[in-house]
């Protein structure tokens, strides 16, 4: 297939580090996002690659439940999808479109953080960003935003 062909090593590392973390092999997943991380000033490397690593990173940090690691690697990426849009950020996300699926990430990560540490006003905003630019709701934060209105924990949601 002619995309296979297009993808760079990067994000080939940066989807095994996805995949190892899926089947909860936080070591392998760990590993792929930290070589990612290693090539940050690459000039083949796309800044999506080196975003979705950050939130790999984060998402590593939090299933070991390190909120403070979690919260930077999450803060980090927020920072480069900022400057990366140039403080105009898409108004609309779709998972389908691979290069925002590292946005949809990072807000939907910033929200778990929030939400984990109980701070669910902080939680709420992030979950209804990625709610107003993801109107089919692809990644399920409807049900968090449920959840803290009902008052939920988090593992309730």
């Amino acid at each position: 297939m002619l995309v296979n062909y297009l993808t760079s090593h990067y994000k080939k590392l940066v989807d095994q580090g996805w995949g190892a973390f899926e089947v909860e092999n936080m070591e392998k997943a760990e590993s792929c996002f930290r070589q990612v991380l290693e090539h940050e000033d690459d000039p083949h490397i796309h800044a999506f690659e080196v975003i979705d690593a950050h939130n790999g990173m984060a998402a590593v940090n939090l299933n070991h439940r390190d909120m403070f690691e979690a919260a930077r690697w999450y803060k980090e990426a927020h920072y480069l999808l900022d400057v990366h849009y140039h403080h105009a950020w898409p108004k609309e996300l779709d998972w389908n479109h691979l290069y925002e699926r590292a946005t949809m990430r990072t807000l939907m990560g910033l929200g778990h953080v929030e939400y984990q540490s109980g701070n669910t006003k902080k939680a709420l905003y992030w979950y209804e960003q990625l709610q107003y630019s993801d109107r089919q709701d692809e990644l399920g934060v409807k049900r968090y935003i449920e959840a803290i209105n009902d008052g939920k924990t988090f593992e309730q949601a």
